[in-house]
Order: structure tokens, then C-alpha cells, then sequence
């Protein structure tokens, strides 16, 4: 998280931006976000991921612009702030895999009538696609194809932006598209 140098004119842009000056929010970000975005991706590994937890500490910065000046020690407000959001997202990960391998478990319908033999045969082959993906992109192919959620839905019960999720789910069909495409079934 280290910035390389200290603002010198930092609680003044504290107080300025706490009278909503979005030039003087914009000089914080840009002195900052740097190291969070480097803090987050070597905790979450994913570009995407870290990307969302700078947003948030930022979003949450803005919304708390008021108290900001009476942070005696600006860096590790911020610090602490972007901690508690990479425990959060990490506590949701770990939460979000174990419903992805339980999801992943679960086999194709087994109750399907014995006419329709090629409807399963590529009912598992989607399930083994969707399984050769990174579990991100596991879990939001779940939630919008089986679960039937909208992009905003997705968004709010994971905590990430729409726009993560819409990119997400854009990558996780063109992997398993690729994949069924690679098996031979280009009825896909």
C-alpha cells in the first residue's frame, strides 16, 4: 500500500473533499489507488476482483467524505478500510466455492426418459465445460443460467459491478462454447 511519497497537502484535500470537491477526491485516488489495486491483486489474484475492491474503498471514501479530516493517520484509514474489504471479498470467495463444488457435485437430470440418451450426453458435456472454467466465471454462469438472475441480481448478491458480471458472463460462454466446439458438438 505504500504510495512512494506522502501528499504534502493531504488534509487539505481531505478537507476539501469533504465539502464534495471531486478534483481534490480525484488527487487522493490517483495518489493511492495504485497501491490498493497491488494489494488486492496479490490477495485475490484476479485483475478483475482487485479492480472491484478499489472501487469500493473509493465509493465508500466518497460516501464518507465528511469524516475523513478527522482521520489523524489518512494511510492507515485507508489501510484498514481496504483490509476489511479484501477479508470481506475473501470470506465471499471462499463461501462462493464451496457453493460452486456443491453445485459442480450435482450430475446431470438422471430422470430423464431413456429417448432422449443425446439431450443428457450433452447436458454433461455443458457441465463438464462449465467445470473447466475459474470458478468466478462457475458461479455467475450458475446463478444467471440455472437460477435464472438478471446481470443486476448477480451483481448485488456477490457484491461486484454489473459490469463484472456482464463481462464474466461474456467470457464464461465463450470458453464453454470453445470447449464444445473442441468436443466436436457444434450445435452449440
Amino acid at each position: 500500500m505504500d504510495s512512494g511519497h506522502f501528499l504534502t497537502n493531504e488534509k487539505t484535500l481531505l478537507q476539501q473533499v469533504a465539502q464534495g470537491d471531486k478534483t481534490a477526491f480525484k488527487a487522493i485516488h490517483d495518489h493511492y489507488w495504485q497501491g490498493i489495486y497491488n494489494t488486492a491483486l496479490s490477495f485475490l489474484k484476479s485483475p478483475d476482483e482487485a479492480m472491484d475492491i478499489v472501487q469500493e474503498v473509493f465509493l465508500k471514501l466518497w460516501i464518507k467524505r465528511d469524516t475523513l479530516p478527522a482521520a489523524d493517520d489518512f494511510k492507515s484509514y485507508l489501510f484498514i478500510t481496504t483490509r476489511n474489504r479484501l477479508i470481506s471479498a475473501l470470506r465471499k470467495k471462499l463461501r462462493l466455492d464451496n457453493l460452486t463444488r456443491s453445485c459442480l457435485h450435482r450430475g446431470p437430470a438422471e430422470d430423464l426418459p431413456d429417448g432422449t440418451l443425446e439431450l443428457k450426453q450433452l447436458e454433461l458435456l455443458i457441465s463438464e465445460g462449465v467445470a473447466q472454467l475459474p470458478l468466478q466465471q462457475q458461479l455467475i454462469y450458475h446463478l444467471t443460467r440455472h437460477q435464472g438472475l438478471s446481470h443486476e441480481e448477480v451483481a448485488g448478491k456477490l457484491g461486484i459491478a454489473k459490469k463484472t458480471v456482464s463481462n464474466t458472463t461474456t467470457k464464461a460462454l465463450t470458453g464453454l462454447r470453445r470447449y464444445l466446439l473442441e468436443r466436436g458438438d457444434l450445435s452449440v
